[in-house]
């Protein structure tokens, strides 16, 4: 076995980054997020095999998901198995039917780039996580990207932990607890902007607003806020037990090495995601 000797130099050229953004592109699932913009479609592929979860607002909308679906069988996929978890949420997994030189895998993974999965349709737009490990190389994947359709770049970040420590975690571990009033109640204080600095508007404003009793918006907003941060306390506490110093971020701007209408001047996270 051949031995992959690195020099002190070339550990040092190793810079990773972490970033996110959300593509217009036409395929099939994208077209299927447009038509339904309150559907939220987490997609997994290995040029084998597409896996769908689909999350739908109601059971009507999650029903004419699942006859669009169907109707793919007509361009050339294949519905290998379905299961509805409730009424209105759905996994299906089918033959996949894309090309791997065409995809927009293949531009990311050409620019020295690791796609996270799952890939997320939402409102007409995909979004994206990737790791790259050429900064350099970004410009032109940006620019390949735009010629797929419109991009917006929505965090870009130096990562100085490992790769596994990247990956998400579990939605349902995080909110598991939350109910439905109480995730919108949170949504509904962050949106008008409880939570800035300094604090935009009282718990009254917003209540007022929404017709609701005071003291229920409260509650149902800080029965949240208790079991976010109590799911959230192990990450916490790990976070804390990584050496001095922390993460840091460097901003950078991505048009640096080129001509490229995407850039990044800033960290930042569209308000519109």
């Amino acid at each position: 076995m051949t031995a992959l000797n690195l020099s002190p130099s070339d550990t040092l050229l190793i810079s990773m980054f972490q970033l996110a953004f959300r593509l217009k592109h036409d395929c099939e699932f994208n077209r299927l997020s447009k038509k339904y913009p309150k559907a939220v479609i987490a997609h997994w592929c290995n040029f084998v095999t597409e896996y769908l979860d689909i999350e739908s607002d109601d059971p009507e909308t999650a029903s004419k998901i699942r006859r669009d679906l169907i109707h793919l069988t007509k361009r050339g996929f294949r519905i290998l198995r379905e299961n509805a978890v409730d009424d209105r949420t759905q996994m299906v997994s089918l033959t996949c039917n894309h090309r791997r030189e065409s995809s927009i895998d293949n531009i990311i993974e050409q620019h020295r780039c690791l796609l996270l999965h799952p890939v997320l349709y939402h409102d007409g737009w995909e979004h994206y996580r990737i790791i790259a490990f050429d900064e350099k190389k970004l410009p032109k994947m940006f620019r390949s990207l735009e010629k797929e359709g419109e991009v917006k770049i929505i965090m870009k970040r130096r990562m100085n932990e490992s790769v596994r420590e990247s990956f998400i975690v579990s939605t349902d571990e995080l909110f598991s607890k939350v109910t439905k009033k109480q995730a919108e109640a949170l949504l509904t204080a962050l949106e008008h902007g409880y939570y800035k600095v300094p604090r935009k508007i009282r718990f009254e404003d917003i209540a007022k607003l929404r017709k609701t009793p005071r003291t229920t918006f409260e509650e149902h907003v800080r029965k949240a806020e208790s079991k976010i941060m109590i799911s959230i306390a192990p990450y916490i506490s790990m976070h804390l037990s990584k050496p001095k110093g922390g993460f840091h971020t460097h901003p950078r701007n991505l048009s640096s090495g080129g001509s490229s209408r995407v850039t990044l001047d800033t960290i930042r996270v569209d308000p519109h995601l």
